[in-house]
C-alpha cells in the first residue's frame, strides 16, 4: 500500500516522518528532547518555562510503533509527582483529545504544547492561589495587628485620661 506522493510505501513513509518528526521536536526544544536510538521513542522535559519560582518539570516518554503516524498512535508515559490526580486526569484527557484531533498525522508536536500550556496554566493557578493566600494572611494579620495598636492606644488614652482627671 503506496502513499500518494508518488513512491514511498508503508514502513518507508512512517519511517520517514517519524524522522522528520523527531528532527524538528529536536530543533524546536533543542535542550529539552532525546530521540531513541531507534528513532521510535522521545524522552522530553517540559517545564512551565520562564523564572516561575515553582518552575517543575513534567517528563514525558513517547514510543512509537512501527506504523506511526499513518494507522497507529504512540503510546505515552508522563511523569508529574507534583500534580494532583485530578490534574493528572485533566491533562491525560488533553492529550486524548489532541491525538483525535490528528489521527493519522505525527502528535508529539502536540502533546508537549498540550502538556506545556496545561502545566503553565496549573501553576499560574497555583502560583495565584499561594499568592492569594500570602495576601489574605499578611493583610488579616496587619489588620489584626492595627486593631490590637488601635485598642492598646485606646487603652492606653482612656488610662492616662482617667488618670490626669482623677486628680
Amino acid at each position: 500500500m503506496c502513499d500518494g506522493d508518488g513512491g514511498m510505501c508503508g514502513d518507508e513513509s512512517d519511517l520517514q516522518r517519524r524522522l522528520d518528526e523527531l528532527e524538528a521536536l529536536s530543533s524546536i526544544y533543542p535542550d529539552a528532547v532525546a530521540a531513541g536510538g531507534n528513532n521510535r521513542s522521545v524522552d522530553a522535559d517540559i517545564s512551565s518555562g520562564g523564572d516561575s519560582p515553582s518552575k517543575a518539570t513534567i517528563r514525558l516518554h513517547v514510543s512509537m510503533p512501527e506504523d506511526y503516524p499513518s494507522r497507529s498512535p504512540p503510546t505515552y508515559e508522563l511523569s508529574a509527582p507534583f500534580l494532583r490526580a485530578a490534574e493528572k486526569e485533566a491533562l491525560a484527557a488533553d492529550m486524548e483529545r489532541a491525538a483525535a484531533d490528528n489521527v493519522g498525522q505525527c502528535v508529539v508536536f502536540a502533546w508537549m504544547e498540550t502538556i506545556r500550556f496545561g502545566h503553565t496554566r496549573t501553576l499560574s493557578q497555583k502560583e495565584a492561589q499561594a499568592q492569594y493566600k500570602n495576601f489574605f494572611f499578611r493583610f488579616f494579620f496587619s489588620n489584626l495587628n492595627l486593631n490590637l495598636k488601635s485598642n492598646m492606644y485606646q487603652y492606653v488614652m482612656n488610662a492616662s485620661e482617667s488618670f490626669w482627671t482623677a486628680g
